[in-house]
């Protein structure tokens, strides 16, 4: 009934808003209903998200740029990496999520090609960004629902470990990172948030 209200039935919205947690929304071949397979997320698992002052395009507008047919190679890539994420969040192994998490081969590549994420963020742009987050600061970068805010994902426990060593820890200088890159292309950083994922969905918080 919530997905009804939305004109393309955005169950991944809905799922995650109603339920929490790691979500995976199927259609049911023999009924036609949508089912959901719901997994708590690891509590070591932080995430800062980077709202930059990129006019948002709509989901429905940047659908159109996701290919309709894609390659045998990536798509064999893609659902391997999809079960690996979907495997970590059950087992709560936030360094295989970190890992796998940031690799997107159609959409977000497809998306940043045509101009959803910002000018100048291109799909090589991205990924280049991606592999220095990734090996310098151990965070993981994918471009939140469909952009242009950017989810920084982390090691809540690594992070605080490298704090006691030099106070910045891994999600500060990573936060800046892609604030410096996206300013060096003309856009500015409205927002930041640090947070992690929720396990009992969206909440109304009266008074704030």
């Amino acid at each position: 009934m919530a997905g009804a209200a939305e004109p393309s039935r955005h169950m991944d919205n809905v799922s995650a808003s109603a339920l929490g947690g790691f979500n995976i929304a199927y259609l049911n071949p023999a009924n036609k209903q949508v089912n959901f397979t719901t997994l708590q997320p690891p509590t070591d698992l932080g995430v800062a998200i980077i709202v930059p002052n990129i006019e948002k395009k709509s989901t429905e507008e940047t659908r159109h740029l996701v290919p309709s047919t894609v390659a045998k190679d990536k798509y064999i890539a893609s659902m391997s990496y999809v079960s690996v994420i979907s495997a970590a969040f059950a087992r709560k192994d936030v360094r295989s999520i970190l890992e796998t998490l940031p690799w997107d081969f159609v959409v977000e590549a497809a998306r940043a090609d045509g101009g959803a994420y910002g000018e100048g963020v291109t799909s090589t742009f991205l990924r280049e960004e991606k592999q220095v987050l990734t090996e310098r600061y151990h965070v993981a970068e994918t471009i939140s629902g469909a952009g242009p805010s950017r989810a920084l994902w982390f090691s809540i426990s690594e992070d605080a470990k490298i704090k006691k060593k030099n106070r910045l820890g891994l999600i500060n200088p990573a936060i800046e990172l892609v604030s410096g890159q996206l300013e060096s292309l003309g856009h500015k950083v409205q927002q930041i948030y640090i947070t992690r994922p929720s396990g009992r969905g969206a909440v109304i918080k009266s008074g704030e």
